[in-house]
């Protein structure tokens, strides 16, 4: 018989074999939920086992419930029919759903027995319907409470069948008295929600602009008026957490919440530092002390840096000195390097002699003291290319100290052998290349300042010292010189030893006619003889000729009529 009604849907479920019962379905709202309401047919086999299973719904292909059949204890009549109530919900997610019925697979449920036969379903008065049973769960927005206020909430929902705190408790209703955070379920028929809420408690602000202070010119104060959830108003209109104080005056700030409102103020004053300045960095002499006076009438406390607690102090020794003065709120300080330094020290070094070409620098380089040079110049340095006689003058705060050097110079040594000549058989010339301070090598390899020339040929010199070496030479030749040999000497020593004190050649041949003249570097005539018997004795002018190369000229007429001139050169030497 049917539930309702003349007809009821049935379905059989046979091995191998599962009748569905469908329906296509139009109207939906999407995400509208909707209940499917129905009645299920529970009937039992021929041997009284319950075979009818249970019927699953399908909203599309998704499975949207199971219902589980209620056992009967009537014996098999297919009028014998018992009927129940079943609801499932869904959400609608297009505007057409294909709902489909159908009988409960054994392998869906592996605890119900196989049948015994087929299975004999049904079910009858099928409803859809817009679903107003979902509960509703609303605590509210997370708050926050003063302190001893209490916050009831009310969860109440006409199609709830259950309730479930988050401290266990299943009223509808739950009080607040302290700060956390507080969930509650709620279960009907078609599901389960849940909400939360976060509960804080708070008080009026606690607010401490801190004691009255003595700032110090140029500091500034940062107050702080910060408190949760709180606004603010300071007395000058402002309405950040905090205020920057750079100006002395008295402060206050109104820090407002729901609670209420706290108020403070501050005094601030500020002070000047000691003013006070040690001078300039300085530098003293040997033995002098500086004193150093800080003394200030605004000064409560003093304190160098060797922790001296006075006023004054005083320097003998060179460093850094410093002081912090302290008027009891503000402090200041200062410091002063201190030197000490001497009357200058200068040494250009002893007397030098230097080559042709060569130069020196002269230094007299002293820390903070000021130069001045023979010629007039500041500078710390000299450079000096020339023969003579230089000082230097070096003057500080301490004094003044001089110095002086003699600087010489010498040329590349020069020997002179005089020109190219004729040497005649028999006849011997001595070459002198006698000079101060140098070395000789002769073309023989001998090295000594003269050399016996009894040969013809070329014969040479190297003379050397430290600014060098040089060369010179003479070339004898063959003369016409007949029977009468001459000897001419190179050199003299006019020094009044009786040895080699005068110039005169020697002959072996009367004379007719005979001239000598002797002549100095610039050409000039110093000596002149007309006989043999007159030898130059170095004089000139009443005085000893400068010491040197001297140039002669002999011509001579033998009694035999034999002419002759020869030229060349004599050494004056001490």
């Amino acid at each position: 018989n049917p539930q309702s009604g003349n007809t009821f849907l049935s379905g059989i479920k046979m091995d191998g074999f599962q009748e569905g019962i469908m329906q296509n379905v139009n109207g939906f709202t999407v995400n509208q939920q909707y209940t499917i309401d129905f009645y299920q047919a529970v009937v039992k086999n021929q041997n009284g086992i319950d075979p009818s299973g249970s019927w699953i719904i399908y909203v599309d292909n998704t499975l949207a419930g199971i219902t589980a059949p209620t056992s009967s204890s009537a014996a098999f009549n297919s009028n014998n029919f018992i009927w129940e109530a079943r609801s499932i919900c869904f959400t609608a997610t297009a505007k057409n759903h294909t709902i489909k019925f159908m009988p409960l697979d054994d392998d869906l449920d592996s605890t119900r027995a196989s049948p015994n036969g087929p299975l004999r379903m049904g079910i009858d008065n099928i409803n859809i319907s817009i679903n107003n049973s979902s509960p509703i769960a609303n605590l509210g927005n997370d708050t926050t409470l003063c302190l001893g206020q209490i916050l009831s909430l009310d969860a109440t929902d006409p199609n709830a069948t259950n309730y479930l705190w988050s401290d266990g408790t299943t009223n509808p209703t739950f009080t607040i008295t302290q700060k956390g955070k507080y969930g509650v379920q709620i279960t009907s028929t078609c599901g389960t929600i849940t909400d939360s809420i976060i509960v804080d408690y708070t008080t009026t602000p606690i607010i401490n602009l801190g004691s009255n202070t003595t700032l110090c010119t140029g500091q500034t104060l940062l107050l702080n008026a910060a408190f949760p959830g709180a606004t603010y108003l300071w007395s000058d209109n402002t309405i950040d957490s905090t205020l920057n104080v750079t100006l002395q005056g008295n402060y206050s700030v109104d820090v407002t919440n729901k609670c209420g409102t706290s108020s403070d103020n501050i005094q601030v004053s500020y002070s000047t530092a000691p003013n006070f300045n040690l001078g300039n960095d300085t530098t003293l002499c040997p033995g002098q002390i500086l004193s150093l006076d800080a003394t200030d009438p605004n000064t409560t406390a003093y304190l160098w840096s060797d922790g001296t607690t006075n006023p004054t102090f005083t320097i003998t020794q060179q460093g850094k000195y410093g002081i912090e003065l302290s008027n009891g709120t503000c402090s200041s300080s200062d410091s002063i390097n201190i030197n000490y330094t001497s009357i200058p020290s200068v040494n250009l070094g002893n007397d030098t002699t230097l080559c042709e070409g060569q130069n020196i620098v002269l230094n007299a380089f002293f820390p903070n003291a000021t130069c001045e040079w023979i010629d007039g110049s500041k500078n710390a340095t000299l450079k000096v290319s020339q023969q003579g006689f230089y000082w230097v003058t070096l003057t500080n705060q301490c004094g003044t100290k001089a110095d002086s050097i003699n600087i010489n110079y010498k040329s590349l040594p020069k020997a002179h052998l005089g020109n190219d000549t004729t040497l005649c058989f028999g006849q011997h010339v001595l070459l002198n290349a006698l000079l101060p301070n140098v070395t000789y090598k002769w073309q023989d390899g001998s090295t000594g300042s003269t050399f016996n020339v009894t040969q013809l040929g070329n014969y040479f010199v190297e003379v050397s010292n430290s600014c060098g070496t040089s060369r010179e030479s003479i070339n004898f030749i063959d003369g016409n010189c007949g029977s009468c040999s001459i000897f001419i000497p190179n050199s003299f020593t006019p020094n009044g030893d009786d040895n080699n004190d005068s110039f005169f050649p020697e002959f072996d041949c009367e004379m007719n006619t005979y001239e000598l003249v002797i002549f100095n570097r610039w050409g000039e005539l110093i000596f002149e003889a007309q006989n043999t018997d007159s030898k130059w004795d170095g004089n000139y002018n009443g005085k000893l000729a400068p010491l040197g190369v001297y140039a002669y000229r002999l011509k001579y007429i033998t009694n035999e009529f034999e002419r002759n001139k020869l030229t060349g050169h004599v050494n004056l030497l001490k």
